[in-house]
């Protein structure tokens, strides 16, 4: 996962009372096998602890949960809130 803008995220979070979110991220590209998705609880939470929360960037099954391993249990895992609709 790559977040480019994470320091200065969080900077504005720390000056300016800011919260960090992550409007597109993406599990995998196109091209990649499946990813484990406690694998990215874990990077998320190890590589970006600032971040208060994220969206997923397409309903395509490479970038989200559904076409990648732990699915379901990432969007149960106790760190996770998830909207239902």
């Amino acid at each position: 996962m790559i977040f480019n803008e994470y320091d200065w995220a969080v900077e504005k979070k720390k000056n300016r009372g800011k919260v960090i979110w992550w409007a597109e991220l993406g599990i995998r590209g196109r091209e990649d096998p499946p990813r484990d998705c406690l694998d990215v609880v874990e990077k998320l939470e190890n590589s970006f602890p600032e971040l208060a929360g994220f969206v997923f960037w397409s309903d395509n099954g490479h970038y989200n949960v559904i076409g990648n391993i732990n699915g379901p249990e990432l969007m149960t895992h106790p760190n996770i809130v998830t909207i239902n609709e």
